[in-house]
């Protein structure tokens, strides 16, 4: 997928910062009379996301938009899927299949195939932890 630029974004603040009020205004009455032309046109109000390119995030959100156009992750991409998080909640629980390692691994393909990897290693370190008090506090 070739990135291209398809949409003006001008940050609110931006306009209130940089134009005076009569541009400013100028600026969100042309935005709102093309909202009016596209819902005349029989086209829906669109809500869209906008990530800045000093965010963090940036990146990766361009990666997953690319997978998708690309055919490479279908529309519903579970990137704060609570059924994975479960999943992984129930893997770590089960003592007699898990192990670090195991673990280990999962987080690190989750990072690298772009879900909320940090979130669930976060997890399964406290697991570990508690896990490894419970251990202690056994009566051998």
């Amino acid at each position: 997928m070739e990135r291209e630029q398809k949409y003006l974004v001008i940050k609110l603040a931006d306009l209130e910062n940089y134009l005076p009020d009569m541009e400013h205004n100028e600026i969100i009455r042309l935005a709102q009379l093309v909202k009016q032309r596209r819902i005349a046109d029989g086209k829906q109000d669109t809500q869209y996301v906008c990530v800045a390119d000093d965010w963090p995030m940036y990146e990766p959100v361009w990666s997953m938009i690319e997978r998708w156009v690309d055919g490479g992750a279908s529309s519903s991409m579970p990137c704060y899927s609570a059924e994975l998080s479960e999943a992984i909640n129930k893997i770590a629980a089960n003592a007699n299949f898990c192990t670090d390692a195991l673990l280990d691994d999962l987080v690190d393909w989750l990072c690298a195939n772009g879900y909320q990897g940090a979130k669930f290693r976060s997890q399964v370190e406290r697991y570990k932890l508690n896990r490894n008090a419970d251990a202690e506090c056994m009566p051998e």
